[in-house]
C-alpha cells in the first residue's frame, strides 16, 4: 500500500491548523513513506502555524468515501507522553461533524490503553459513547490489526482479530460518506492527551497498509 510514495489520487495529505490540536501544525512534509511504511511524525520544530510542534495526517476524502463496510488498518502508534495517534471516520464532506467514528485512538502516556469513541449529537449537544479496551499490550510496542466494521445501526470494533466492542449507531442523519482518516497531535498541558515533555523531539506512528472494503447486504 505504502512502497513508493504517498499516492496523492487516493490521499488527502493534511497541512495547516485545525482546532483539534491546539498546539500542533499538520505539515506534508511529516507524512512520508520508508520501507514501505506509512510514517506520520510528530516533531518540536518550527512550523507555518508558529505553534509548538508539528505533526502529520492524511485522509481519503471522496475517494474511497462510504457509508457501512469494513476499514481495516495495521499500526503502531507514538510513543511518549503527551503524544497522540487515531484512525477514524469522518464525514467526506470535511464540515459536518458529527458524527465521528474513532476506532482506533492512543495517547502516549497510556501506551496500554486503546480508545474506541462513537461521537454523535443528542438532544442539541455532541454526545460521545467511548470505550477503553486494554488486554496488557502496548500499541505503541508494535504493530496490530484494528478493524471496523459497520452495518446499518450497528458497529463493531475488533483487534487483531477478536471483536472487543459492538455499539449501536448512535447518529442520525448518516452523512452522504463517510472518509477513513489517520494522524498524529499533541495535547495542551493538563488535557486529556497532555503536551510532550521538555526533552521530547520526536515520536512517529506507522502504518503498514489500509483496507477498505465496501458494503455488501
Amino acid at each position: 500500500m505504502f512502497d513508493k510514495s504517498i499516492n496523492k489520487n487516493i490521499w488527502n495529505v493534511y497541512s495547516g491548523s485545525f482546532a483539534s490540536s491546539a498546539n500542533a501544525c499538520f505539515t506534508t512534509a511529516n507524512s512520508l513513506t520508508i520501507n514501505g511504511l506509512l510514517n506520520l511524525r510528530i516533531n518540536r520544530t518550527t512550523n507555518p502555524c508558529n505553534r509548538s510542534y508539528s505533526s502529520s495526517g492524511l485522509d481519503t476524502y471522496q475517494n474511497y468515501a462510504q457509508n457501512y463496510g469494513r476499514w481495516e488498518i495495521v499500526a503502531r502508534f507514538p510513543s511518549g507522553s503527551g503524544t497522540q495517534g487515531y484512525a477514524g471516520l469522518f464525514a467526506a464532506d470535511g464540515v459536518s461533524w458529527p458524527p465521528e467514528i474513532d476506532f482506533a485512538e492512543v495517547i502516549g502516556k497510556s501506551p496500554q490503553t486503546l480508545y474506541l469513541t462513537q461521537h454523535y449529537s443528542a438532544d442539541g449537544s455532541t454526545q460521545q459513547s467511548s470505550f477503553s479496551y486494554n488486554n496488557g499490550s502496548d500499541w505503541t510496542a508494535g504493530f496490530h490489526v484494528y478493524r471496523l466494521d459497520w452495518v446499518p445501526g450497528q458497529l463493531k470494533y475488533y483487534v487483531d482479530g477478536v471483536l472487543v466492542l459492538t455499539q449501536p449507531q448512535l447518529f442520525t442523519p448518516v452523512p452522504q460518506g463517510m472518509k477513513l482518516a489517520m494522524g498524529t497531535g499533541t495535547g495542551n498541558c493538563g488535557s486529556w492527551a497532555d503536551c510532550p515533555s521538555a526533552q521530547f523531539n520526536s515520536a512517529t506512528m506507522q502504518v503498514d497498509y489500509v483496507r477498505i472494503y465496501k458494503y455488501n447486504p
